[in-house]
């Protein structure tokens, strides 16, 4: 049976390793991020930005359709960014039926470290606001990533927060989520602007270079 999740999202990539900087910055917070390390299987889906294919970890199948792009929506100074909402479809697999591409072209194999901190999104009188959580919360959340990738021996490394959730707006969701991240980790001279905004697909449609 699939599993059916709707986000919206906003990221930013840089090609080489991230800046020490930077994941100083990320890491510096009341909240310890979690880490974990995995490769992924990208289907190469030339210069399609609005969808992706991918074998996450070998054990599940991943769609995700670009369902809708947001502008105006007032995120914390700092951040520049486009701001899409995705669907995305889960498939569980056999790992021990899952090849690793096998030397199709098409396939690109992606290995990646991630951090990850999580904010859970709670209402706040006629508003709400987001405070740090040590697990994927149940009902409405953001998830902020430093990502380190790697395909053969080019290197590349992003950020981006991923709004999740049942609520009725999670756009309302992602920026309170920017802003709750802000406050307890404060931008300093650290900007991320539009030039370098993309999602995964995007990214993986131009990087990493093609022979």
């Amino acid at each position: 049976m699939a599993v059916v999740t709707d986000t919206v999202e906003v990221r930013w990539f840089m090609t080489g390793p991230p800046p020490r900087v930077v994941s100083d910055w990320f890491l510096h917070a009341p909240v310890p991020a979690i880490t974990e390390s995995r490769a992924d299987l990208y289907l190469d889906l030339a210069d399609r930005d609005d969808m992706g294919v991918k074998v996450r970890a070998g054990n599940l199948l991943e769609l995700k359709f670009r369902t809708g792009v947001h502008a105006g929506l007032g995120l914390a100074e700092g951040f520049d960014g486009r701001v899409e909402s995705w669907t995305k479809w889960g498939f569980a697999l056999d790992p021990a039926k899952t090849g690793t591409g096998g030397g199709d072209p098409r396939w690109i194999q992606v290995e990646k470290t991630r951090r990850t901190r999580l904010y859970e999104v709670a209402p706040d009188g006629g508003s709400s606001h987001a405070v740090p959580s040590m697990e994927r919360p149940g009902k409405s959340g953001c998830a902020a990533e430093l990502v380190e990738v790697r395909v053969g021996d080019q290197i590349a490394w992003g950020i981006g927060f991923e709004a999740f959730g049942t609520a009725s707006d999670l756009r309302q969701v992602l920026v309170d989520g920017i802003n709750g991240y802000v406050a307890d980790t404060p931008l300093g001279s650290l900007e991320f602007g539009i030039r370098d905004s993309h999602s995964y697909p995007a990214f993986l449609s131009f990087w990493p270079p093609r022979c």
